[in-house]
């Protein structure tokens, strides 16, 4: 008896299991770069600021948060880190308030990664921003 519902069971599964296609890409690339960029404001770092970032821009994609691909906040010395990031045209937008001036601040910076196949590299980026 369960001969008989284990063997069409089993072949069931085996039927219906999707398989990867190697040959079809999807998804987001990850690579191999690390960078870490820290938020600036006149010699200053600045913490818990918005760091947004979006790949493949070749122009400053504007102030609008929904057009970035990610975020993160920075931490005490103004520092956030992205990693796994594959080749490519970034942009690093900045914004929020430096409590130090009692001002919103935002701020840009283009940046390049562009890494030989295998190579794990690290990248320190500044973002300067102002009111």
């Amino acid at each position: 008896m369960i001969k008989r519902f284990f063997i069409p069971v089993l072949i069931l599964f085996a039927v219906s299991c999707k398989k990867d296609d190697p040959g079809k890409g999807g998804g987001l690339v990850q690579g191999d770069a690390i960078v870490t960029a820290q938020v600036m404001h006149h010699f200053r770092a600045l913490p818990n600021i918005k760091v947004y970032i979006k790949k493949g821009a070749t122009s400053f994609p504007g102030r609008d948060s929904t057009l970035y691909d990610s975020y993160q906040v920075s931490d005490p010395g103004g520092f956030v880190r992205f990693d796994k990031l594959a080749n490519g045209a970034y942009y690093f937008y900045a914004e929020g308030f430096d409590e130090g001036v009692w001002m919103e601040v935002w701020g840009y910076v283009p940046f390049n990664i562009d890494n030989r196949p295998g190579e794990v590299k690290e990248y320190d980026v500044t973002i300067p921003v102002s009111e």
